[in-house]
């Protein structure tokens, strides 16, 4: 009897390393199953806010709601030690990920990859940290295979967000990570561009995302973010202003994101949380999404939006876009919108950088805005 039970506690140890392996090393195959879209989209009517009363005294957003997440894989790699630098083990994982993405069932979407670490070291070290290794991933992935870097989005938390406790060594490998996940939306270079910022605002129909076009309706039922990257290190504002010209800060604000200013080259940020989306209150009119950055800080953000909002030379292109030719989201479901073509979206972000682009003791001000009619 001893030796049968001294037989199985040697093949229990022997097998679970192998278990905890296949757990961090999925085949091919099975990174394209758990990447894939789902097979069934929820229906928009299963998306109710969490809160029906507004949570902001602000007109306009009614609050923040939680979207189950969507398909994604998480990645404990290794790297050499407090570097950014690929084990040869990671390397094989990421290979059968990059095959995976080659595929014809995942080559055409939008990917995030969010790099996270434990909490050895400080905060700063470790934000800085799970940026170098989630783009270092991103890199691997854009260089040996045929898939663009702009594929991927690239996020950060450091060690601001843990699976668990960091208590011992085992918990804090499962604290070291990154994660991939599958936007469910189409790959477009829509926000992409040389520009120092560059902006967009994503509508959730169902589990289905889209990006907003400028004049778009959005209506009850439907989730938005918003979206910006920095090519430079920039101090971003980012405002959301309702029909009477009421001012609520997106950017930065600690309600919507734990980031500020000033944000880092090559950073991608979104409004609110990876997860969440801002849902609309029940009182219709326009809404508009206001980005401005620049090289130094601006020293009354909220003056400067003001100014923005009541710039007269901005009214024409408003009353042209509520002339009724974009068609809005009728009772019998959705209804594509007349969108523009990219050349006539990127001649008219061009025109509206241009009339705001100001100089004060070198300070170059970017300015982007975007309009939607809340329905």
């Amino acid at each position: 009897m001893y030796m049968l039970r001294l037989f199985i506690s040697c093949l229990l140890l022997a097998f679970l390393p192998l278990v905890a392996q296949a757990a961090e090393s999925l085949s091919v195959d099975e990174f394209t199953e758990a990447l894939s879209p789902p097979k069934s989209v929820a229906s928009s009517e299963t998306n109710e806010p969490v809160e029906k009363k507004p949570r902001f005294k602000f007109r306009g957003i009614g609050g923040i709601q939680e979207i189950p997440s969507k398909p994604s894989v998480t990645m404990h790699l290794t790297f050499a030690l407090d570097s950014a630098k690929l084990s040869e083990r990671s390397k094989a994982v990421l290979t059968n990920l990059g095959q995976a993405l080659e595929k014809k069932a995942l080559r055409g979407y939008l990917y995030q990859l969010e790099g996270h670490t434990c909490d050895l070291g400080t905060e700063e070290h470790n934000m800085d940290l799970s940026q170098r290794r989630a783009l270092a991933v991103r890199n691997y992935l854009a260089d040996n295979f045929e898939l663009d870097s702009k594929q991927f989005e690239v996020a950060w938390f450091g060690e601001t967000q843990p699976l668990g406790p960091n208590t011992d060594e085992t918990a804090r490998h499962q604290n070291r990570r990154v994660v991939i996940k599958n936007t469910l939306k189409a790959f477009d270079l829509s926000i992409d561009g040389n520009q120092p910022v560059v902006m967009q605002v994503k509508c959730l129909r169902g589990q289905v995302e889209e990006v907003v076009s400028d004049g778009e309706t959005l209506a009850a039922d439907d989730r938005y973010a918003v979206e910006f990257k920095t090519t430079d290190q920039m101090y971003v504002y980012l405002y959301q202003v309702d029909t009477i010209g009421k001012q609520q800060p997106l950017f930065p604000n600690a309600k919507f994101s734990d980031s500020n200013n000033p944000v880092p080259p090559d950073s991608y940020r979104r409004l609110p949380s990876p997860g969440q989306w801002f849902f609309l209150d029940d009182k219709s009119g326009k809404e508009q999404i206001i980005l401005f950055a620049a090289k130094k800080t601006i020293d009354d953000p909220n003056a400067y939006c003001a100014e923005l909002v009541s710039d007269e030379a901005m009214m024409p292109l408003m009353a042209e876009n509520s002339k009724g030719t974009f068609k809005t989201r009728g009772l019998g479901g959705i209804v594509h919108e007349t969108i523009e073509t990219k050349n006539e979206q990127d001649i008219r972000s061009s025109k509206l950088a241009e009339s705001k682009a100001e100089s004060s003791e070198n300070n170059n001000v970017y300015m982007v805005r975007l309009f939607f009619i809340h329905r």
